[in-house]
């Protein structure tokens, strides 16, 4: 039976269809935008304006003992994961779920918000060891036993392909948020047979388009706020990081489900036909 195309053309066509949801939600975008620039302020860890031997007022972290630096900088990374987890969770939610979002809903831990922060954090937890694991083995010194080494080969070679295998189910991550995670992976898993590169390819696209776009606007920002040492400049450079980063996730999550509702049309498709 012929299966419904899913290849690199329709899930860009897809994606760029769904990318009103990202205009729609703007205010989703602009409260978490602000939210996270509020820990960068409040914890001293700027991303602009604050080098090792920082003496403006706002770096402050810069004069305190290591271990209190320490605590800071674990406190920042807990709020800021925290924000960018539950703002995935709020954006799909209002975005494909028909949910009204309300700025007090981002610190009410419901029992699905839990289990939905739960699995993300698993998730991305499960892919950084993966990547981090290949590229160690790859980067280390090579073993004089070619046994040894072939055991090390194949063991990154499997951490890639997991990778590989994670970027091809991608669209099972609206399971996350609604729940039936293993169906939707199912779903994805059988509507992309043999068509894995074209995921991957299209993947790879939009993060190397969002690194490119980050990396130039976060230099230009960088530049501006070196050359005047302005503390409006440095909050501003902040939330228009902030608001970047967010804006690529939500574009992520929009490639997700763009690729989900291809395999709904696939299913129906075939079913129609049968």
């Amino acid at each position: 039976m012929k299966k419904h195309k899913i290849n690199p053309w329709t899930l860009i066509s897809k994606t760029i269809d769904l990318f009103k949801k990202l205009l729609v939600n703007w205010k989703i975008i602009g409260i978490y935008s602000l939210l996270l620039s509020a820990v960068s302020a409040m914890t001293g860890y700027w991303d602009y304006g604050c080098g090792e031997n920082a003496a403006q007022f706002w770096c402050f972290t810069a004069q305190m003992s290591v271990l209190n630096r320490n605590i800071l900088y674990l406190v920042m990374l807990i709020c800021s994961g925290y924000l960018l987890f539950s703002f995935v969770y709020d954006f799909y939610r209002a975005s494909f779920n028909q949910k009204i979002f309300h700025a007090a809903d981002i610190f009410k831990l419901s029992k699905d918000k839990m289990k939905a922060l739960g699995r993300e954090g698993l998730l991305l937890c499960g892919l950084c060891f993966l990547a981090w694991l290949a590229v160690y083995i790859i980067m280390r010194e090579p073993e004089p036993v070619w046994q040894i080494e072939f055991i090390y080969f194949t063991i990154a070679f499997t951490a890639l392909m997991l990778i590989v295998l994670g970027i091809r189910l991608f669209g099972g991550f609206c399971g996350i948020i609604e729940g039936d995670v293993w169906e939707k992976v199912k779903k994805v898993f059988t509507q992309t047979e043999n068509r894995s590169i074209s995921v991957v390819i299209t993947f790879f696209c939009l993060i190397l388009c969002e690194n490119a776009i980050y990396l130039r606007v976060t230099a230009g920002l960088n530049t501006l706020i070196n050359s005047y040492e302005n503390f409006i400049l440095v909050l501003f450079g902040e939330l228009i990081d902030a608001a970047l980063i967010c804006s690529f996730a939500a574009i992520m999550i929009i490639f997700a489900r763009a690729q989900y509702e291809l395999v709904l049309a696939a299913e129906e498709e075939q079913e129609i036909q049968a």
